[in-house]
């Protein structure tokens, strides 16, 4: 009888998990469908591609805003890779470069923001207010914006904007915190993650310089 009972519950816990993954899937075609009437924009908001530590916890607390969602997304023909140094995270951090490869992909989230919201943003990105934020002298901005296209887990293409760094040479191995602020995002669609359920770390140049699996 214990043994029926455990399988039960892990029963619900199965259900539960699929029907958590079918109503996201479900809510991110209504957010497309909203997008796409609009011309890529529902009211004053644009999609932000997250491919870093920009969970829907770290945007909510950021921009000030409990009631952002997420949903999962990939950026094809892109691939991650990690540069400098943050003094916030205390090690490199992630930006996104082309590849000119479809067969390449960056996995993340994105999510609808304001423009208030995207200013409020810049601020953690270290985008100097006032400062042209698609400025790409790394003596003005960490972070610069560009547009991207993002294809969503129902399979459509939508435009977005991402944060790419400006200074692009490899410094310093990132922080345990920063890598798991990563897996928590990425993971929450991803969780196999770039593969194997790892997240790898790769220099601009492509040189791969470890990975992290919390789970191994």
């Amino acid at each position: 009888m214990r043994f029926l009972k455990r399988k039960s519950k892990t029963r619900k816990s199965k259900t539960r998990k699929s029907k958590t993954r079918k109503n996201n899937h479900t809510k991110s075609k209504q957010i497309v469908k909203k997008i796409k009437n609009n011309n890529y924009m529902f009211g004053n908001k644009t999609p932000c591609f997250c491919y870093g530590s920009n969970s829907v916890e770290q945007l909510r607390e950021r921009v000030g805003n409990p009631n952002i969602e997420s949903f999962g997304c990939q950026l094809f023909g892109y691939r991650r890779f990690f540069a400098g140094n943050s003094k916030q995270w205390g090690g490199g951090v992630a930006s996104i470069i082309p590849t000119n490869k479809q067969s390449d992909t960056c996995r993340g989230s994105f999510a609808l923001l304001s423009n208030d919201e995207f200013k409020k943003l810049d601020y953690f990105e270290e985008i100097v207010n006032g400062k042209e934020p698609f400025n790409s002298d790394f003596s003005i901005n960490l972070y610069r914006k560009c547009h991207v296209k993002i294809t969503t887990q129902t399979g459509d293409i939508i435009n977005a904007i991402a944060y790419v760094l400006n200074n692009t040479m490899w410094q310093s191995y990132p922080s345990e915190a920063y890598l798991a602020a990563c897996y928590k995002n990425i993971s929450a669609f991803w969780p196999s993650l770039d593969g194997d359920g790892c997240i790898y770390v790769y220099d601009i140049m492509g040189k791969k310089r470890g990975k992290y699996c919390p789970l191994e």
